[in-house]
């Protein structure tokens, strides 16, 4: 039994870095997702552009989450 929690202990501390980085990196998709401004050639006069709405990637979310909640289970085990 003393092994099993020993893995679990360490399973966790393997998995926590990881998700703490699957956070900040859906954090930093958001900035990411805009693109950059550039000039394009074009006529003088008035023109519109339409942007995409920009936001983090959800899959990064989710997959941040159930590291966390893997990290979870492991120390609870």
């Amino acid at each position: 039994m003393a092994e099993l929690a020993l893995y679990l202990y360490w399973t966790a501390v393997v998995t926590a870095p990881i998700a703490a980085l699957l956070y900040w990196a859906y954090l930093a998709s958001a900035s990411l997702a805009v693109p950059p401004r550039w000039r394009p050639r074009r006529p003088p006069g008035p023109m519109s552009v339409s942007v995409p709405a920009a936001g983090p990637n959800a899959g990064l979310g989710r997959l941040a989450t159930t590291f966390t909640v893997l990290t979870t289970v492991f120390l609870a085990g």
